[in-house]
């Protein structure tokens, strides 16, 4: 409003320093002759010859030339104040208040009012959402009263009593929870009891009562079940019970007897092992890292916190952990060494590829990836024993000391990395390997294993139906070699982009990778869930191949 105003003031100084405008007294009397000017002067004043005659004349002649002198005097101001120029300023003043100086207030009037009546809606949402909260979660039996003057007494009465009726439903709800809780306890330690029994004398029956298991899984309403929904003491009441059988079933899935490991296809939840025990989105929520920063994970499906690199600085990026892509600190390196169960002198390197040195190359990092340029001087893979690097591994090497150096040097703290690395075979994740249909697979550039040979189960209309052999959907032998090779739980596939995915407590049968790949539309977060809401496209391709190609992996159905 003050630029309005000052174009205003600038108006007004512009119109009254033209050049054909004067508002002097001789313009005023140029049409009256000389002596008009005598007209604004006492009469005492004027010459001897008027003197004498207003002297001479009577009463009424000095009233006339009085009444003469004022109108002659009103018209020389009507003049002064009534110019053209003047009406125009007045116009311009009256355009510039209605036109900008109006509009530009009443936007802001209804902006302001908008936003008053968002602030509104909001709070009266918490208000009712907080309530909500407060009646399911800690069972409250106090009346929470949205009317901000006093009631009645008659009304006060009818309240309490309405909270004391609540109260005892809510007493009633929770012991029938109790008793449900105590309910599938005692199911689930019978249930445990005989596969135990089973296992141990007659192996024969064990698949009868896993797939009783299994059905009576299917039963539980997992939607309406989730720790999103329901309050943590029902969740803890309905959850716990399950978790010596779910601790079982995950044995039996890693014993070495192969018969017994064939039959173990419980699936309590539609995803993965032992969704009890471990927290079931570890290795896609958020996390914080080691040194307290909460990190998220980007497009690479590397751990990013945002905050500053330490070490020192590289050519490579610009001094921040991701937050996206690139390289990221100490803190959120060893998160994707931990997440994805990597063994001791492993390291993940700026494209989300798991890394290691060969024994050939103690302190060359090779991801074993087809991503080299065919240009006669390399078989077109990184590695994996010696020879070129890609570039993502170069920079690994050139960070493996300074910044890495306490997750990658072989200690003998055992808290520096996820697993042991004598019970791991060096090359196993990397190597050219026999799937279990006996064909040779390698790692394409996505990082998945491919065949070459031909895709399995109904045909996907986003390959051409070879498995590879540099990227996109494999055959599931091959997809199985993706999920032992990184030590994935049940439940858990590899999509199309090389990022690991699991379907959701919310969501079972929709995949998720957790990685920030979504477009920045306003529809989500960035993020393909990981609990619920949008799926990147590779994601969505491995929902649709989730029963037909991968069902037998994906123990989902």
């Amino acid at each position: 409003m003050g630029a309005q105003l000052s174009k205003i003031n600038l108006k007004l100084i512009e119109l009254t320093t033209t050049d054909d405008l004067t508002l002097s007294s001789d313009t005023i009397v140029s049409s009256y002759g000389k002596e008009d000017i005598n007209l604004f002067l006492p009469i005492k004043f004027t010459t001897d010859t008027k003197t004498s005659l207003i002297l001479s004349d009577d009463d009424c002649q000095i009233f006339n030339y009085e009444n003469k002198l004022i109108k002659q005097i009103r018209n020389h101001l009507s003049l002064l104040t009534n110019t053209t120029e003047q009406i125009a300023i007045n116009d311009e003043i009256d355009h510039i208040l209605m036109k900008d100086i109006y509009e530009l207030i009443t936007n802001q009037y209804q902006r302001a009012m908008k936003d008053i009546q968002h602030i509104f809606n909001t709070k009266e949402e918490l208000h009712r959402t907080i309530k909500e909260k407060l009646d399911i979660d800690k069972n409250i039996d106090e009346f929470i009263s949205t009317v901000p003057y006093a009631t009645t007494r008659v009304e006060e009465e009818k309240k309490i009593e309405v909270a004391t009726t609540t109260s005892k439903q809510q007493q009633v709800d929770v012991g029938f929870q109790k008793f449900l809780g105590f309910s599938l306890q005692m199911l689930t330690s019978v249930l445990l009891i005989l596969i135990r029994s089973a296992e141990k004398n007659d192996p024969s029956i064990i698949n009868q009562i896993l797939t009783l298991a299994n059905q009576f899984c299917e039963q539980i309403p997992i939607e309406r079940l989730s720790s999103s929904i329901l309050s943590p003491t029902t969740h803890n009441l309905l959850w716990k019970p399950l978790q010596p059988l779910t601790n079982y079933i995950n044995e039996l899935y890693l014993s070495e007897d192969q018969h017994v490991s064939n039959q173990s296809k419980v699936d309590s939840s539609a995803t993965s092992t032992d969704e009890i025990t471990t927290v079931f989105d570890d290795r896609l929520e958020r996390t914080l890292n080691s040194q307290g920063q909460y990190a998220h994970l980007g497009s690479t499906g590397k751990f990013y916190c945002g905050g500053t690199l330490d070490g020192p600085q590289c050519s490579c990026c610009n001094g921040i952990c991701g937050p996206t892509n690139g390289c990221n600190c100490s803190a959120c390196m060893l998160l994707d060494v931990q997440k994805r169960v990597l063994s001791r002198g492993w390291l993940v390197n700026s494209d989300g590829a798991s890394t290691r040195c060969s024994q050939v190359m103690p302190t060359t990092f090779y991801c074993g990836r087809q991503v080299m340029p065919d240009d006669g001087t390399s078989d077109g893979y990184c590695g994996p024993t010696n020879g070129p690097q890609c570039t993502a591994c170069q920079r690994l090497n050139e960070q493996q000391n300074d910044r890495y150096g306490a997750i990658w040097t072989v200690r003998d703290d055992s808290s520096a990395t996820s697993t042991d690395e004598t019970t791991t075979v060096f090359d196993d994740r990397l190597e050219r390997t026999l799937n279990s249909q006996g064909q040779y697979a390698r790692l394409g550039s996505t990082g998945k294993f491919y065949c070459d040979g031909t895709l399995d189960g109904p045909q996907c209309s986003c390959c051409n139906g070879i498995c590879g052999p540099t990227n996109g959907c494999n055959c599931s032998a091959c997809m199985l070699l993706d999920v032992q090779k990184r030590a994935l739980p049940r439940g858990w596939l590899v999509n199309s982009d090389g990022a690991s995915a699991r379907c959701s407590q919310v969501m079972p049968t929709t995949f998720y990778c957790g990685r920030k790949v979504m477009p920045d539309d306003g529809t989500s977060d960035g993020y393909c869930g990981p609990t619920n809401r949008s799926q990147c496209e590779a994601c969505q391709r491995l929902s649709r191949q989730r029963r037909g190609r991968y069902k037998h992996i994906w123990i989902g159905q």
